[in-house]
């Protein structure tokens, strides 16, 4: 067993969240002092569940960085016994909720006894809003958001399941986000915001001051559809560590504006 580790709660500033595939990657990304390590397998979709393999491996490259996370897959088809064992290397766990809309799949009731059992391993499940959730059937912003409340989360996802090169900002306006950040404060749960975010998104979503901004594809060796599954380069890494430190220019007017 790994040593557990829970990330702390983060003010300013805004963290940089890199996701990583497997081992080499993720000493790449260790080595560029970023501040929260995640692991998944772009192949598998937005949320692609790795395999216990990869997961162990990576776990020992990354003993003793505390915020590490993990993705599971999607909640309709997700293998419980699988996430259980990933919560034996990663405190804190991330799964989608596509294709969970419908009146004959109660999400909320089987995230329940999932979140339970994970914390009983001290584990921490985070719930991840989809930003284009009309297509992918998934529950709008404002449902997972509550729920989050309900299960008092500490951390909240916005991404977005279709990667087709439409970020973030195609599917929701900086006035929702901004909103959806603040609601979240209220009862203690940060956000963190993914969905194919470029250079050019992060002073502007920096003023909203969320938990982290989330990438992969920005950094790997290619920027196409496909990117998210090429190699992660290092420099692009460095880059955006460095991009995401410099002081925020004119934020009290950005802020006014939203």
């Amino acid at each position: 067993r790994f040593a557990k580790c829970f990330p702390p709660m983060v003010s300013n500033p805004t963290q940089l969240l890199v996701s990583v595939r497997d081992a080499t990657e993720a000493a790449i990304v260790l080595a560029n002092a970023v501040d929260w390590i995640d692991l998944k397998e772009p192949v598998a979709g937005s949320l692609g569940r790795p395999s216990l393999d990869t997961a162990t491996a990576v776990a020992s490259v990354l003993a003793g960085h505390a915020q590490r996370s993990a993705a599971l897959g999607e909640l309709s088809d997700l293998d419980f016994s699988a996430a259980f064992e990933l919560a034996r290397y990663f405190p804190v766990l991330k799964v989608g909720l596509s294709y969970c809309r419908s009146d004959a799949f109660n999400w909320l009731s089987r995230v329940e006894p999932l979140l339970v059992e994970l914390r009983k391993q001290n584990a921490e499940l985070i719930l991840v809003a989809y930003a284009d959730a009309a297509t992918c059937s998934a529950p709008t912003l404002p449902e997972v958001l509550s729920a989050a409340k309900q299960f008092e989360s500490p951390y909240l996802l916005i991404d977005t399941f279709t990667k087709n090169g439409r970020d973030l900002l195609s599917w929701l306006s900086m006035e929702q986000l901004a909103a959806t950040i603040a609601a979240a404060a209220q009862f203690g749960c940060q956000v963190v915001l993914a969905g194919s975010l470029s250079s050019d998104h992060v002073h502007t979503l920096l003023a909203l001051k969320p938990a982290a901004l989330a990438v992969r594809g920005a950094v790997c060796s290619s920027r196409t559809a496909a990117g998210r599954s090429g190699a992660i380069e290092p420099a692009k890494v460095a880059a955006w560590r460095d991009l995401m430190r410099q002081p925020l220019v004119n934020t009290a007017t950005t802020s006014a504006t939203i």
